[in-house]
């Protein structure tokens, strides 16, 4: 499994470094079969979750609170 311990914050970059990232996780995440779906294991195992955190895409304000409403 990948090392995912928290980092001393003391070094910390101001920045996040970008360069490589997705191709890094992407080789993690192949390894690791993270998503592969397996098509024989009981359907009791299939977890999906169709709808992000509302506020994914900063604070909460009354467009999150419509776009389930509205959907109602």
């Amino acid at each position: 499994m990948a090392d995912v311990s928290t980092p001393n914050p003391r070094s910390l970059p101001e920045k996040p470094v970008l360069e490589g990232l997705e191709a890094k996780w992407g080789q993690v995440w192949d390894e690791e079969g993270t998503y592969t779906f397996r098509r024989p294991d009981s359907r009791d195992e299939v977890f999906s979750i169709d709808t992000p955190p509302p506020t994914v895409s900063g604070s909460l304000h009354v467009g999150h609170v419509f776009s389930y409403t509205h959907t109602d």
